[in-house]
């Protein structure tokens, strides 16, 4: 691995940066760039437990806080072909890349929400690295919350109501990471998007479901426990007896007993 000098690399980063509006040249002199500082100790390919893996340059990890520092002033004063940029990164199948467009689509304005989210329903669809797409749903909501609550919760809705499985679960966890984070007054439109989701029946989504409303009961346990009663009462479903006996800890003692008649139901 190249010894780092500090001028140095600035030097090489800014030269890298003259190439940002055309992405191919950018991707040509950004390769070149991280193969002059790569760790070839690492063997790219090599096995690992992510559910697809990614190969990596293994360069050194300030080398790559710079590089994001100047990709996020150029993404702030220039997001059309930033987000250009950052497509054309998300194609390549290397840690860094991904990585940097990630970067670069955080540092974009929010008044740029509606393309931002264009990008990263393609994004979610064509990855399957879950440590990539925990980095992108982070983002994302380091990037709206708690700036932009609503614009976030709709778009979670139509991912979660979409039918495409990849999009369905990001938003799924999207979610879950996302409730001790909304702004109190903002907990009853995650319960009207939510709710629907009770009377799911595929398995995964079951769990996706108790686990979010396990961490509503954690925030907010009084209204959790009114919602699950007043679902259950108006539309009776073995989904709701289930998310109460997993939840039933998190709630008031004075709540237990209505929830404790519906968890005994045969």
């Amino acid at each position: 691995m190249t010894a780092i000098d500090p001028q140095k690399i600035e030097f090489q980063i800014n030269q890298l940066l003259e190439y940002a509006s055309q992405p191919d040249q950018f991707i040509h002199h950004l390769q070149n760039f991280l193969e002059y500082y790569q760790d070839r100790v690492y063997r790219p390919g090599l096995k690992s437990d992510l559910p697809a893996l990614l190969t990596s340059y293994h360069v050194p990890l300030p080398l790559i806080r710079e590089l994001e520092k100047k990709l996020s002033i150029y993404s702030k004063s220039n997001p059309e072909q930033a987000l250009l940029l950052a497509n054309s990164l998300w194609i390549y199948d290397y840690i860094e890349f991904k990585s940097l467009a990630i970067s670069i689509l955080k540092s974009t304005p929010l008044s740029y929400s509606s393309s931002k989210f264009i990008e990263i329903k393609k994004w979610i669809t064509n990855c399957k690295n879950q440590n990539i797409l925990n980095q992108l749903s982070d983002s994302i909501l380091e990037q709206f919350l708690p700036s932009e609550p609503l614009i976030l919760i709709n778009q979670i809705e139509s991912w979660i109501r979409d039918n495409h499985l990849s999009l369905k679960k990001f938003g799924y966890q999207i979610l879950r990471k996302s409730i001790e984070k909304y702004p109190f007054d903002y907990l009853p439109v995650v319960y009207k998007v939510i709710h629907p989701s009770l009377y799911e029946t595929s398995p995964w989504i079951q769990n996706e479901i108790t686990e979010i409303f396990a961490e509503l009961a954690k925030r907010s346990p009084k209204e959790t426990a009114y919602l699950l009663q007043n679902s259950y009462q108006s539309k009776p479903h073995p989904n709701i007896k289930r998310i109460i006996r997993k939840t039933f800890l998190f709630y008031p003692d004075d709540q237990k007993d209505e929830l404790e008649k519906i968890r005994n139901q045969n």
